[in-house]
């Protein structure tokens, strides 16, 4: 379902480390970067800063095309 949402041209939002918070140094799992270079959809990167009661975006990266590989 999210491949077809990105062939058609829509956003999703993925958090690729998969579910919670608690090893932030751990790797992103191979989800998100195949569906983008399936897809060929528009990424941007951001990270969010978790220090304070409410995730703030600490940075953003610019839009870029993925490619396959």
């Amino acid at each position: 379902m999210i491949l077809r949402t990105l062939e058609a041209g829509h956003g999703v939002v993925l958090f690729p480390q998969g579910t919670g918070i608690s090893n932030p140094v751990r790797p992103d799992l191979p989800g998100a970067s195949w569906l983008a270079r399936k897809s060929r959809c528009l990424v941007t990167e951001i990270r969010l800063d978790h220090s304070g009661w409410i995730p703030q975006v600490a940075y953003q990266g610019h839009e870029r095309r993925a490619t396959c590989h």
